[in-house]
């Protein structure tokens, strides 16, 4: 895949688009939508990677998440979608 640069929006891996079962794939995404303050959108990444690690049923490659399981990422997800959600400035 090709790197680009400019905000995360702009640059969401084609992964998600080609295999919306990637579950590692939407939780990079979510981690850098949330690094650039685009929290909402971050949140429905995370969601979707947490509704691609269920699809799997516990075969979701994880492999580059190099030592981690589908377990631990299952967790992280849990955690980033119980939390507070940030209110919003007006």
């Amino acid at each position: 895949m090709e790197l680009r640069r400019g905000p995360p929006a702009a640059c969401k891996p084609e992964a998600t688009y080609l295999d919306p079962d990637m579950a590692v794939a939407f939780s990079q995404l979510a981690a850098a939508l949330e690094l650039a303050g685009d929290l909402r959108e971050a949140r429905r990444a995370f969601a979707a990677a947490g509704l691609a690690l269920m699809r799997s049923n516990g075969d979701a490659d994880v492999t580059t998440l190099e030592g981690y399981t589908g377990r631990d990422l299952a967790r992280a997800i849990a955690i980033k979608l119980t939390a507070a959600p940030p209110r919003e400035v007006t």
